[in-house]
């Protein structure tokens, strides 16, 4: 009865995983279209990764000990080849390094870039084919399995965390300037650039949400806890019914709380670094940042808000909630 027992439980979880896989099914995924059931990595620990993807911290992550040849990365004869997320690569069906966005190809300019560049098609199929070349020389297909070892501290320095989605399917990142002790960062000796790749691994992230999902909890054991399904498959769901009306696949919405930011605050490298995410963000993502909100606004907040605002990308809509809405419950209207 014991293994009866054992093989009812194991059925029923591959039941409610290939429901999940239904459930995340698009026109052009940017996933695997099923996970394969591998063993764990070797374990070669990071203690970043764990932090980064906060809910699988039970699940081991590894770094693969093969870097791929920047001669590796090529497109060629892949115009129509939609590339796919897969064992923390952007790649092709084949395996083969990718240059695009998991759920692009080549042939087709991303819908964020038209948008982003009001359908000019020239201009955004120039903006792309940069983005190409951009993604080649940081080598951005492979960010997810290359040691992050400013992690750790990056996070300690500045506060954020992403959390739940909104209505229309959008993953929400939660941030606190007012705390940030980036100065003292910088002078630890992380650089703009080393803050400016953290940004691309998140951008990675967050665009590939569903993907890495499916791909660390193939990777778990028989006793992994089944509920992410659940809430993946609630967001995937929110996600496709933005999608009826939405053309640009990727977006994210951000919650600041900007109680105790100052003019202080933003100058020098930290400035910098905020001018630069922003330029990154509507380079190489464009489009995807739709709507800042931000809570616990106060009278005197002047100066600091129109620096913050000054380097979002032009995609950004924001808005203000002061301490009073903000206790009253006025960011549900957005989460």
């Amino acid at each position: 009865s014991v293994r009866s027992s054992s093989h009812s439980h194991t059925s029923s979880k591959m039941q409610r995983r290939k429901r999940l896989e239904s459930s995340l099914s698009s026109p052009t995924p940017a996933w695997g279209s099923s996970p394969s059931h591998r063993p764990r990595m070797d374990s070669i620990s990071s203690v970043e990764s764990d932090q980064f993807f906060d809910c699988l911290d039970d699940i081991e992550f590894g770094f693969d000990k093969k870097e791929d040849s920047a001669n590796d990365v090529t497109n060629s004869n892949r115009d129509e080849q939609v590339a796919i997320y897969s064992r923390r690569k952007i790649v092709y069906p084949d395996g083969a390094p990718a240059l695009v966005p998991a759920g692009e190809s080549i042939s087709k300019i991303p819908a964020g870039y038209l948008e982003f560049y009001s359908n000019n098609r020239s201009k955004a199929l120039s903006r792309y084919q940069l983005t190409q070349q951009w993604r080649k020389d940081e080598k951005i297909y492979s960010i997810h399995c290359r040691p992050h070892t400013w992690f750790p501290k990056l996070k300690e320095a500045y506060e954020h965390f992403i959390h739940g989605f909104t209505p229309d399917g959008m993953p929400v990142i939660y941030e606190a300037p007012g705390r940030m002790k980036l100065k003292n960062l910088f002078r630890s000796g992380c650089s703009v650039k080393d803050m400016i790749n953290h940004y691309c691994y998140l951008m990675e992230y967050l665009s590939n949400l569903e993907g890495v999902l499916m791909d660390l909890h193939s990777r778990a054991n028989d006793n992994d806890d089944d509920a992410w399904q659940d809430e993946l498959a609630a967001f995937a769901h929110a996600k496709q019914n933005r999608l009826e009306n939405d053309s640009v696949q990727f977006g994210f919405v951000v919650v600041m709380d900007i109680s105790g930011v100052s003019p202080t605050i933003l100058s020098g490298d930290v400035l910098t670094y905020l001018q630069q995410a922003g330029e990154t963000n509507s380079l190489h993502y464009p489009w995807s940042m739709r709507r800042v909100v931000a809570v616990n606004a106060h009278f005197l907040l002047g100066a600091a808000w129109g620096a913050i605002k000054g380097v979002m990308p032009a995609s950004v809509t924001a808005d203000l909630l002061s301490s009073k809405q903000t206790r009253d419950g006025a960011l549900k209207q957005y989460i």
